[in-house]
């Protein structure tokens, strides 16, 4: 198996795109080679930025994905870093209500050993969304190549799962990535 990362960052927007734009109230979400404006991608049309939009067009749950992403910004926004995960996690939970998302929290999850049909343990999702993305919480001052290492482990170790979203409260801006179980 291998991993696709994808990290958020500073945007980083050509000047046509800037002016169009300008006066605005707008999130960002970036992406690895291209980046996302879920709330003007009507703006962007002709604008010579729409490569990036294409991009992230080809994410396999992109719809779903984004409206995540969206939700953990709104939840960072409104309350910052500094609390438990937990108050995170409602507060995720509350905002996955408000955009009319399907999901389960704290769903236990079975962990499949490659070529053995059984499963060899459980682990606790964080959240499962739509059944078809992993939503992982932390509330850390900053996220560490061992969250990272969960993150890929809990995706390779189940059978159905390919999408992770991994989210870190805890630092002044809002972090996350993005990991696709991919076949090789």
């Amino acid at each position: 198996m291998s991993f696709i990362e994808i990290e958020s960052d500073q945007i980083k927007l050509p000047p046509e795109v800037v002016r169009k734009l300008k006066g605005k109230k707008i999130q960002f979400v970036e992406f690895q080679n291209g980046f996302l404006m879920k709330p003007v991608s009507e703006a962007l049309k002709g604008s010579g930025a729409s490569s990036g939009v294409q991009n992230y067009q080809n994410f396999k749950y992109k719809d779903i994905t984004g409206r995540i992403i969206d939700c953990a910004m709104r939840v960072h926004s409104a309350l910052g870093p500094g609390f438990l995960e937990v108050i995170y996690q409602r507060a995720l939970a509350i905002e996955f209500q408000r955009e009319h998302l399907v999901f389960k929290r704290e769903v236990e999850m079975p962990i499949y050993y490659p070529g053995h049909h059984e499963s060899i343990g459980k682990r606790r999702v964080d959240f499962l969304v739509e059944n078809v993305v992993f939503v992982e919480l932390k509330a850390k001052s900053k996220l560490t190549n061992d969250h990272y290492a969960q993150t890929i482990n809990y995706l390779e170790a189940h059978r159905v799962i390919e999408i992770s979203l991994l989210f870190n409260f805890g630092e002044k801006s809002l972090k996350w990535k993005r990991f696709v179980k991919s076949k090789s």
